[in-house]
């Protein structure tokens, strides 16, 4: 969606990108290596088996949300999977594994979904409609003189990575994505790129960092 903007910084566009825009950003990919739509997150794909087989904590929050979202043959009503995800992080209240489980879940779906926009990048050297994308807001903003907005509610980084190679954007640097002047990248749901260190105790390998991640 583009829509012109009246804001402080000045007018301009306002391009607000779905989960649907990181599925189509470059046609004829096969389906099991795409970026996944929200039941896709969930699907039998290889790519999803392959993630799911690092994380086995994960695996008791995987099962229960491929089945809530399919319903039953008794009857029960196919949920989505963000009710389906909600239902089980309530059962927290009586089975203290399941906080290492949805947090297990937290690192396949990092890993799913980078995952996905590496392939998407591999499939044709970079070339994707995101570049198509960034490319053309870039220009118009600096011929026009005018801010473009991004809004983004998808986790993975394909257009930040878009815009690095239109504009040399670095998206492992926060204070880039409000830089300005000319656009902003906004991600209210955040991006899988995004970390912080935890200096509170020493690790000896990713592995053991990891573990200690998802157990506390």
């Amino acid at each position: 969606m583009v829509e012109y903007i009246d804001a402080p910084q000045g007018t301009g566009l306002l391009v607000v990108l779905g989960a649907g825009a990181s599925y189509d950003s470059i046609f004829g990919m096969d389906n099991d290596r795409r970026p996944p739509l929200t039941n896709g997150l969930v699907s039998d794909t290889q790519m999803t088996k392959d993630i799911l087989w690092k994380y086995p904590a994960a695996t008791p929050v995987y099962d229960f949300l491929a089945r809530e979202i399919k319903g039953s043959n008794w009857g029960d009503k196919a949920q989505s999977l963000e009710e389906a995800l909600r239902n089980y992080q309530s059962l927290a209240t009586t089975n203290r594994r399941v906080a290492a489980q949805i947090s297990a879940f937290r690192f396949y779906l990092r890993d799913l979904l980078f995952k996905a926009a590496t392939n998407v990048l591999s499939e044709r050297s970079g070339v994707t409609n995101y570049v198509t994308l960034a490319r053309e807001c870039v220009q118009w903003s600096r011929q026009n003189g005018r801010i473009v907005c991004f809004v983004s509610f998808n986790y993975d980084p394909l257009l930040e990575w878009a815009l690095q190679q239109v504009d040399r954007f670095d998206p492992l640097q926060l204070r880039k994505y409000v830089a300005g002047p000319e656009y902003y990248v906004l991600k209210p749901h955040g991006s899988i790129l995004w970390n912080w260190p935890d200096v509170s105790r020493p690790f000896n390998d990713d592995t053991s960092a990891l573990e200690y991640a998802i157990e506390h």
